[in-house]
């Protein structure tokens, strides 16, 4: 998890768990880390290492279906790790999900949408690869 976390994880504000808020599943999925998003007020990373692949990918679909809206997607790579991501933007929240090529292992952010953040899915995208995405 910490290889995939990278850079978010160095920046500091970070707190076992995925937390209390509407992105927090209903049961555990594995051990997960949750951050503040460096530079994106109001936004978390959470990173999950999964106990089940698909467990790990229902609770992300789910995730993804909560913005309801376009999605974007693309491919990544970095720090030795590659994966896929997807990102949706709906009327009450901006979700980004990424996952890792053959790995229980998936992060994601989430934006609560107060008027004046993301409106498409490729905003979450953009900073995504500009300030998550590990490097390499």
């Amino acid at each position: 998890m910490r290889q995939l976390a990278g850079k978010v994880a160095d920046s500091g504000g970070c707190q076992a768990g995925t937390g209390n808020g509407p992105a927090a599943p209903a049961k555990s999925l594995g051990t997960a880390a949750t951050c503040a998003a460096p530079g994106r007020a109001g936004t978390q990373v959470t990173y999950i290492q999964g106990q089940s692949a698909a467990d790990l990918k229902t609770y992300t679909d789910g995730l993804l279906g909560s913005a309801a809206g376009d999605r974007v997607e693309a491919d990544w790579k970095g720090n030795g790790l590659q994966g896929h991501y997807a990102s949706a933007v709906g009327q009450t929240s901006a979700v980004l999900v990424f996952t890792v090529q053959d790995r229980p292992l998936a992060g994601f952010l989430y934006q609560v949408n107060s008027g004046d953040q993301a409106t498409t899915p490729s905003a979450p995208a953009d900073y995504f690869e500009q300030s998550v995405q590990p490097g390499e």
